[in-house]
């Protein structure tokens, strides 16, 4: 609305070169409050009173600006992302395990598990750090029979279904 008063006839080039703005123009827009054009040989100054910027989502991304900051943050699980999200929980669930049967920080444990094939399938990539985090010697995958012997606990963890234990060595 501000650029036909301010510009006169020369609007039309000048609307047409705004909407052609390089994604550098428009954060040098944002950031210093006005933009020089050079357009047919002249040189034409707009400010942010004369534009519109509007920011569109993309899919999978949040995107907020404030000012002249803008943040992207990528929302897109993939399956690591998942697998380790599944094992934070389950080392969770292994610590709570832990303190309610009396154990030491410092205790050497065993964990036995009977989980979901996709949890079964995300403990199983992240072993290492599941030991690292409960002091856990190993971490055993095991059948019905097996698990019952152990004093199992039911546990949901993120939808997947899984019985655990522990034993202190």
């Amino acid at each position: 609305k501000t650029l036909g008063p301010k510009f006169g006839k020369s609007v039309q080039p000048i609307a047409a070169r705004i909407k052609d703005l390089s994604a550098a123009e428009i954060s040098s827009l944002q950031s210093n409050g006005k933009l020089s054009l050079s357009i047919n040989g002249s040189e034409y100054e707009i400010d942010t009173n004369d534009v519109e910027i509007l920011h569109e989502d993309i899919q999978g991304w949040l995107v907020e600006t404030d000012g002249s900051v803008t943040v992207a943050l990528d929302t897109e699980l993939t399956d690591a992302l998942v697998s380790e999200g599944l094992a934070r929980e389950f080392v969770n669930r292994i610590q709570n395990l832990r303190k309610d049967s009396g154990f030491e920080v410092t205790d050497r444990v065993r964990i036995y598990h009977m989980s979901s094939p996709r949890l079964t399938a995300a403990l199983a990539q992240m072993t290492e750090y599941i030991q690292q985090e409960t002091l856990a010697v190993e971490v055993n995958a095991v059948s019905s029979g097996d698990i019952v012997n152990h004093a199992a606990k039911a546990e949901d963890i993120n939808g997947e279904q899984t019985s655990l234990a522990v034993e202190k060595i």
